[in-house]
């Protein structure tokens, strides 16, 4: 079983069928494993993870989620792919004319601050209930963000309608992500990402399958496929999300193949 948690805009479901950048991967893959028995299951990524971890070792089947982001606790209970997914990372979201108003929190390299920014109470944002922005992130919302200017809600896709009504200032998410919203919510506003100051130039998202024969097994051949590949052609894809700022911003941190 191939979990996919419908995440836009790498997946996301549109009159009953699954879509978005991250398909053509998926099609490629399968392409390339004429041999495997696979069926593919929209599930939230947490409840996909559980599946994983209940899968007796040595079961005949695996559980796989295509687009995951190794981190050391994951890499103790699942077995990775090479990248297949590289993105700009969680970045500091604005309203673009708006970005001469938090120069103060960039340094020399135009990376944000996000503790000072945090810490800032005439800026408020919202985030996420239960998301992972990754460890950099994660840290400084762990310890700032009881603080009364930071709201919490359910869906980041409200995001952009708060930004655009002046009800927050600024947000946390992918450049992609970003960008698919605001188009999405037709709100008008142009938008800036942030680089946040300690993040990784690029988050590599990987096929992870429980450790099974079979997930082992799957994750040999895929590397392998990976390996051999002349491109990757859904990255494509994924560049025209990115303004040109980001998509230089990508190229320099990225050996792009596509």
């Amino acid at each position: 079983m191939w979990a996919i948690d419908a995440i836009p805009p790498f997946f996301y479901e549109r009159s009953g069928q699954l879509t978005g950048m991250g398909v053509s991967a998926i099609d490629w893959l399968i392409a390339r494993l004429p041999e495997q028995n696979i069926f593919i299951e929209t599930l939230p990524r947490e409840r996909a993870q559980e599946f994983m971890r209940a899968t007796p070792m040595d079961n005949v089947k695996a559980v796989c989620v295509p687009d995951m982001l190794e981190t050391p606790d994951r890499a103790k209970d699942f077995v990775f792919s090479e990248p297949l997914f590289p993105v700009l990372p969680v970045s500091v979201i604005i309203e673009a004319n708006r970005e001469d108003e938090f120069a103060a929190f960039l340094n020399d390299d135009n990376e944000i601050s996000l503790t000072q920014l945090l810490l800032e109470d005439g800026f408020s944002t919202a985030i996420e209930i239960g998301r992972s922005y990754g460890a950099v992130v994660d840290r400084a919302l762990r310890t700032h963000k009881s603080r009364s200017h930071i709201q919490a809600t359910r869906q980041t896709a409200d995001f952009t309608r708060m930004l655009a009504l002046g009800r927050i200032d600024w947000f946390l998410a992918y450049p992609t992500e970003a960008t698919y919203m605001f188009d999405r919510n037709a709100t008008g506003a142009k938008i800036k990402a942030l680089p946040i100051e300690g993040m990784p130039d690029i988050f590599y998202g990987r096929f992870a399958c429980s450790p099974t024969p079979t997930g082992h097994e799957l994750i040999a051949k895929i590397n392998a496929e990976i390996s051999a590949a002349q491109h990757l052609p859904w990255i494509a894809d994924f560049l025209e999300f990115l303004s040109p700022e980001e998509t230089a911003r990508f190229q320099e941190a990225h050996a792009v193949r596509y």
